[in-house]
């Protein structure tokens, strides 16, 4: 009898200790749900030429559809990691939930089956955990279009496509927009309207949309909060996960541009990019309103495990590792300097240590945050000694032409879904890692 109270007792306090009341997130393509719109058809030469024939955004979030139906989706989360939990039954929940907040246009209406990404699957456990009591994770764009009544206890997010570290407004191309009246929420919710009734193809007037950077989402995101349209209090989580779109636009420079502008492109990643993350951490951490006490800053995964980098000469991958690898250090200087010097030891940021989970998937291998994963289970095709390049899922199984069908074993064995996209076996591994982080490190931040 004791012990059935002790255990009781110990779940009680699991839940106190480790829930959180919702979920806000910055960043760019790898944690997007919807801001961005889909492209109505892809773009390819068929047999494929090269990596950039294919358009990455003809699904939104940017990762494989997934076929839900009993038998296809499951991924073996249950024996990777020892549990005895049914994820089927709780995502397709999820998503039923959701549904109505996600922007449905053509073609995307006309579509069978749809994408989904880590920030879905984590916010669907955690909720069927008892970590938090939303079950809601939508689009911003969503969000200022629309009403929601406040006592609906929603996570935003506010990440887009394509989008930078900094204050500036972007195109799909990367280019910056001069013009500072751009990349306000009625600029933004303008232009996208614009693209829904515009009859151009997708290539020509996705230029035309308004990626903000981090720091102008964050600083919509305190719009928002400021006029009441999303409620946060001292358990909310934030999220940031950025920096690939500084890296990959600046080591082009690098590798193509003159002496100058190489130093320049440098200089952007060594320091101004890790800056433009303080910054924005700053920014939540200082207002006065919101008091961010939980932020999980998410580094850069292992450049050279993605299908686009793997394709480089090998002296140019090691060169862009290189300069990964100091871009994460800055991340982890910057944290320690959060934590240690302003706040004397007090955690308020975690760094979420994506790059070591991809390695630990990728090399079949484990780490000291994976749980105790049993990777081999998820099968992913790694490369050889003869064939050192990593396949991409759509390319192998051409599951990227099919806009009304689903690859039926949804991407199963591939780790990416396309160039720079995880595909859905690795999505779920991710969302499955970060919520038993979370439960972990949730104690070590400062609770006021």
């Amino acid at each position: 009898m004791i012990k059935i109270i002790t255990v009781f007792a110990g779940l009680i306090f699991s839940y106190c200790a480790f829930a959180f009341s919702n979920l806000i997130i910055f960043g760019d393509s790898l944690s997007d749900v919807g801001n961005l719109p889909a492209a109505s058809n892809p773009i390819y030469r068929y047999p494929p030429q090269k990596l950039d024939d294919y358009n990455a955004d003809f699904y939104i979030p940017n990762s494989n559809p997934v076929n839900t139906s009993h038998g296809a989706y499951m991924v073996p989360i249950a024996s990777i990691f020892n549990t005895d939990k049914s994820y089927q039954e709780t995502f397709v929940s999820f998503l039923e939930r959701n549904k109505k907040y996600y922007a449905v246009h053509e073609p995307q209406k006309s579509r069978l089956y749809f994408s989904s990404i880590w920030n879905q699957y984590f916010l669907a456990d955690a909720y069927q955990d008892g970590l938090t009591k939303s079950c809601y994770l939508i689009p911003s764009t969503y969000l200022e279009a629309h009403a929601i009544h406040p006592s609906t206890l929603i996570s935003i997010n506010y990440a887009w496509g394509c989008a930078h570290t900094d204050d500036s407004c972007f195109t799909t191309q990367h280019k910056q927009n001069s013009n500072l009246e751009l990349c306000t929420e009625d600029s933004i919710l303008l232009a996208l309207q614009n693209y829904y009734k515009d009859p151009a193809p997708h290539e020509k007037k996705i230029t035309n949309v308004q990626i903000p950077g981090m720091l102008k989402q964050i600083r919509e995101f305190i719009i928002d909060e400021q006029n009441g349209k999303v409620i946060v209090d001292s358990s909310t989580i934030y999220v940031i996960w950025i920096g690939g779109n500084d890296l990959t636009y600046n080591f082009d420079i690098v590798k193509h541009q003159h002496f100058l502008k190489k130093i320049c492109a440098l200089w952007r990643i060594i320091y101004v990019t890790p800056k433009h993350v303080y910054e924005g951490m700053n920014m939540l951490i200082n207002h006065p309103k919101i008091q961010a006490q939980h932020i999980y800053l998410f580094n850069m995964m292992n450049a050279r495990l993605t299908p686009h980098i793997s394709r480089w000469p090998i002296y140019e991958q090691w060169a862009g590792q290189m300069l990964l690898g100091i871009y994460n250090f800055a991340l982890r200087i910057t944290v320690n300097m959060i934590n240690n010097v302003y706040f004397k030891g007090h955690d308020v940021v975690r760094i979420v240590p994506i790059y070591d989970w991809f390695n630990a998937m990728a090399k079949r291998t484990n780490c000291a945050t994976c749980e105790n994963g049993d990777f081999a289970k998820l099968n992913f095709k790694i490369p050889t000694e003869n064939d050192r390049i990593i396949p991409a899922c759509e390319m192998s199984d051409s599951a990227y032409y099919a806009s009304l069908i689903s690859p039926l074993q949804n991407c199963k064995g591939y780790m990416f879904w396309n160039a720079v996209h995880p595909a859905m076996p690795t999505q779920q591994v991710l969302g499955f890692l970060f919520e038993r982080f979370v439960q972990k490190t949730w104690h070590e931040f400062d609770h006021k």
